[in-house]
């Protein structure tokens, strides 16, 4: 039987060693994907919107693995992965805004869902997979 936990572990080993790239690059190239989804976004290209964001959040995936993996995850690291990830928000949001009045319910949303308690931990849900959530309903739609 097909187990996708597997596959991602065995990813993670895999990643951890072999990717000869910074994971602060990897930060950085999530961001200047940001600007390709915004421009999707602003042109109602939901399909190629959706598949962008999820190479992003692949990529934010990605640059946690290896700093970990090669035990260089540091606190700034950790202070350039968050500030990527807000600025990539901010850029993909901004059509968004400026597109429709409506989309402002889905920081609000945020706030509401941001946290779960799912058996005693604390789950965030950014805003990014929000949008990729949202993306996907306008595709199908």
């Amino acid at each position: 039987m097909y187990n996708i936990i597997d596959d991602i572990k065995h990813f993670r080993k895999k990643a951890k060693m072999n990717l000869p790239i910074d994971p602060n690059k990897i930060s950085g190239i999530s961001v200047l994907l940001s600007f390709l989804l915004a421009y999707l976004i602003f042109k109602n290209m939901f399909i190629f919107s959706a598949l962008v964001l999820f190479i992003i959040l692949f990529l934010d995936f990605l640059d946690g693995v290896i700093a970990r993996g090669r035990k260089i995850d540091s606190y700034q690291g950790q202070i350039v992965d968050w500030t990527a990830d807000r600025m990539s928000e901010i850029i993909i949001f901004v059509p968004l805004f400026l597109q429709n009045a409506f989309i402002i319910l889905i920081p609000s949303l945020n706030i509401f869902v941001n946290f779960l308690v799912v058996k005693g931990k604390i789950w965030l849900i950014p805003l990014r997979h929000l949008l990729l959530i949202w993306l996907i309903y306008m595709v199908l739609i």
